[in-house]
């Protein structure tokens, strides 16, 4: 054999394995320990979102496509403050550690289509008035067993003079 079809054969079963890896979702402990690849480039790639408000709404038909597109990872927190801003919440980080948000980590499946149609739901980009309410913004946020991950969190973008402080830091939607 040549040297470019060995190398051909190589870069292909190299491909082989990180697509299995990446499909099957094989821990990177275990890829590691039988040679397969370095998956850490692989588990970083991993987007990760914060919900706290509407979104954890099973009701809610935006929160019914991100639970068809994600997978639970953890209750968790980041730093921050909750306000109640009428029918929905917002949420602004705060320095302070007593300062917590309480909500939902989703480890997002397919972050291509997820995030498009959240950025709508939150009106975050270009197409909405200017400055958004929301933007979304990569945190570090904890789990409630204090391991920290970096997600995507929506972010309250304008003043809260007009919402009262949730100082429990969990949102609870009205009853209809």
């Amino acid at each position: 054999m040549t040297k470019p079809v060995v190398f051909r054969k190589f870069l292909r079963s190299i491909f082989q394995v990180l697509l299995v890896c990446y499909k099957v979702r094989i821990p990177c402990e275990l890829a590691k320990s039988e040679k397969l690849i370095n998956c850490v480039t692989i588990e970083n790639t991993m987007e990760f979102l914060f919900v706290y408000g509407t979104l954890l709404d099973s009701q809610n038909q935006v929160a019914q496509f991100l639970q068809s597109n994600a997978e639970f990872y953890a209750d968790g927190y980041f730093h921050g403050k909750l306000f109640n801003l009428g029918d929905y919440p917002g949420a602004v980080e705060s320095d302070k550690p007593g300062d917590k948000v309480f909500g939902t980590i989703f480890q997002i499946r397919n972050s291509e289509k997820v995030f498009p149609v959240l950025d709508d739901y939150e009106e975050v980009g270009d197409k909405f008035l200017i400055p958004n309410e929301y933007t979304r913004k990569r945190i570090k946020v904890f789990t409630n067993g204090n391991e920290a991950k970096i997600c995507h969190v929506y972010l309250y973008n304008h003043p809260v003079d007009s919402g009262s402080q949730i100082d429990s830091g969990t949102f609870t939607p009205k009853a209809d």
